[in-house]
């Protein structure tokens, strides 16, 4: 070390050279450095979604997802396993080892699940998902929130701010998060009974009166395409209410004299609310060779001139751009 030190002191005109050539080196090369706002990060992670509608949290632990661990478990490469379950849905995520390569593991855990299948109780669907949790990663959240406006309200201005940024380069993925309703028929096994009725006269009274039927054919080269309408489909609750039944005695009734119908929000659907208001959520990501600092300026002037009444507000609930400034 002590030559080499000698060597570069009393060899002034080497030394500089040198330096100069690594610096050239340097500046050549400094335009192919990749630069990101975000760090590639390879996360070697599977999502196994189980749907049973109707099942308790109980039943889908104890006949499915606990099938599925036991056939998993013995994987190669496997770190561990995290479960969600609720009512009529469970989600199981995989994480193995770094450095593994995941599609080899999405097609053995894809074969293994298969093979139990069988297992399953009936109307069970399992879905194996390459979704890295990093893809599930948003750049900017904000919410439109109100005391007094209604939640199809709320959900106009959501629509008309979505449909500007989906406008934007630099933005991707915009999406609406909102608790999305279903219709609801709670049926009164009791006077069902008293009436002379069973489950199915009801499913196909329901469906009878909900089907869409054939008015014509669309005729592209040498194919024809049925086209198909509405027959006699609701359009209201009152009109499911009045859904006519006809029982083991031939006499007719009204579904309401049955039954409960009504809209409530879907199962595991997510609310939100922001100081107790309730708000609908705008989520969207950066895309990747967008400016972190000019997206946001875009985003800000969409919000700027959305239109909207005077009791709703827009709030910033999270900016990645602060973070990276």
């Amino acid at each position: 070390m002590e030559a080499v030190i000698r060597f570069i002191v009393t060899n002034r005109p080497f030394t500089l050279l040198f330096f100069l050539i690594v610096l050239t080196t340097a500046w050549i090369k400094l335009p192919g450095i990749r630069i990101s706002q975000y760090p590639t990060v390879e996360l070697p992670t599977l999502m196994v979604e189980v749907v049973l509608p109707g099942a308790s949290a109980t039943e889908i632990e104890q006949r499915v997802v606990n099938t599925i661990e036991e056939k998993l478990q013995n994987t190669r490469n496997l770190d561990k396993f995290e479960s969600s379950i609720y009512n009529s849905f469970a989600s199981i995520l995989i994480q193995y080892d770094y450095g593994i390569d995941i599609d080899d593991e999405y097609v053995d855990v894809n074969s293994k699940i298969n093979n139990i299948k069988s297992d399953f109780p009936e109307g069970t669907e399992v879905t194996v998902l390459k979704q890295s949790p990093v893809d599930l990663i948003v750049s900017f959240v904000v919410g439109i929130t109100s005391q007094t406006a209604t939640p199809d309200d709320l959900l106009q201005v959501a629509e008309t701010l979505t449909q500007k940024l989906r406008q934007l380069n630099q933005i991707e993925d915009v999406e609406e998060i909102y608790p999305e309703e279903e219709i609801q028929i709670d049926i009164d096994i009791a006077r069902m009974e008293v009436a002379g009725l069973d489950i199915g006269t009801i499913e196909r009274a329901i469906q009878g009166n909900n089907q869409y039927l054939p008015t014509g054919t669309f005729n592209v080269g040498g194919k024809a395409i049925s086209v198909l309408a509405f027959g006699s489909g609701y359009t209201d609750l009152e009109q499911i209410r009045e859904t006519m039944l006809i029982n083991r005695e031939g006499k007719a009734l009204a579904l309401r004299d049955i039954a409960t119908v009504r809209r409530v929000n879907e199962r595991n659907a997510v609310i939100a609310q922001i100081k107790g208001k309730p708000a609908v959520l705008v989520t969207m990501k950066l895309s990747e060779a967008a400016n972190i600092f000019e997206a946001r300026r875009s985003i800000e002037e969409a919000i700027e001139t959305t239109r909207r009444p005077d009791d709703v507000e827009i709030k910033w609930l999270f900016d990645a751009e602060t973070g990276v400034d």
